[in-house]
């Protein structure tokens, strides 16, 4: 008998890192240990699932998770709903691998 692997619930990681540690705009991680959404995805999500997490919340932001967290006005409450309507299970995503890429080859 196979053993069914699971993934674990990385929205609620997110939220749980985010919410421990603060959230901020601007950069990954500002001076006092908070993080932005994408600081929290590299912090909290391994290296392999990265993308596909990074694809559900691009696609439910409707672009650039990096424009969207960093927007004046945005807030942590937002940031948590976010995460908590995404789809990140992968599925049928993917229009939003072309923006990840996109993004990915902008950002390096």
């Amino acid at each position: 008998m196979t053993a069914i692997e699971t993934q674990p619930d990385y929205a609620a990681l997110i939220g749980q890192h985010l919410t421990a540690n603060g959230w901020c705009q601007g950069t990954d991680h500002n001076g006092d240990g908070a993080a932005c959404l994408r600081g929290a995805i590299n912090d909290v999500v391994p290296a392999d699932h990265r993308a596909r997490v990074w694809a559900g919340i691009t696609r439910h932001v409707g672009g650039s998770l990096i424009a969207w967290n960093d927007e004046p006005g945005r807030t942590l409450e937002q940031v948590m709903e976010a995460l908590s309507d995404a789809d990140l299970s992968g599925a049928d995503l993917s229009d939003a691998w072309v923006r990840v890429g996109n993004i990915y080859r902008q950002v390096k």
